[in-house]
């Protein structure tokens, strides 16, 4: 597991954004998104699946290289809405919290994190779920901002497995823990729809590229990625206010 999260540190996020005060807070800007439909509204219904004739060529036209992440989903602003200066604990900066948002309290990978969301909803019964979240640790003894994560829409609340967090829409599933101080995502995968409706996978981890994987393989990891989210725990919000 070391050596692979050793590896894996290029694919880190860039964490550039300053910390500021805990004196004050900022209200959170909505996740910056491209996917905010409904799981029942996940893929065209007119769905097509071509005939033989029509996937003659399909491998050699197959263009993983090309492929741009962004076409399917648009990760949030890495920039902190929470002044965090003077807090020494995590305690501290939930205290400082304006109302309608949440916290939660994880371990991802090797680090014990502080979530914090725009907001939450009930998923279900005594479950308050969220779609974003701001993560802080502890560096030099002191809470710092880690990174920002935004899921694609309700039906994906944010949800932990084995010290992964699961961050997905109805097009992409993205996998993500935490180690020595940096958020790795260590799967990704997508599919994307062209004017037709026909559906083309993509997939990477922190270790290769889109292009090192055919298509059968892709969408092979695109589905096990969602049965992994669906059976992984909601991460359980604690509503401010």
């Amino acid at each position: 597991m070391k050596n692979r999260i050793i590896v894996c540190m290029t694919a880190a996020l860039a964490m550039t954004a300053p910390i500021t005060g805990c004196g004050s807070t900022d209200k959170a800007s909505a996740p910056q998104t491209v996917e905010t439909e409904s799981a029942s509204e996940a893929a065209p219904s007119d769905t097509k699946t071509p005939d033989a004739s029509e996937t003659a060529g399909t491998e050699s036209s197959y263009s993983p290289a090309s492929f741009k992440a962004d076409d399917v989903y648009v990760s949030p602003d890495q920039t902190p809405t929470i002044d965090i200066t003077g807090c020494d604990t995590f305690t501290q900066i939930v205290d400082r919290l304006e109302d309608g948002r949440g916290y939660a309290n994880v371990t991802l990978g090797d680090t014990d994190v502080l979530l914090v969301s725009s907001g939450t909803y009930e998923y279900d019964p005594g479950v308050n779920a969220a779609i974003d979240a701001e993560i802080y640790y502890y560096k030099d003894n002191a809470p710092a901002y880690l990174a920002t994560l935004s899921a694609g829409g309700t039906a994906y609340p944010l949800s932990l497995k084995d010290g992964n967090i699961y961050v997905g829409g109805n097009h992409f599933m993205s996998k993500f823990l935490a180690d020595s101080g940096n958020l790795i995502e260590t799967e990704e995968a997508y599919v994307l729809y062209d004017t037709d409706g026909y559906d083309t996978y993509y997939y990477k981890t922190c270790n290769s590229q889109f292009e090192d994987y055919d298509e059968a393989t892709a969408k092979n990891r695109f589905e096990e990625l969602f049965k992994e989210q669906q059976e992984a725990e909601i991460i359980s919000f604690q509503p401010v206010g």
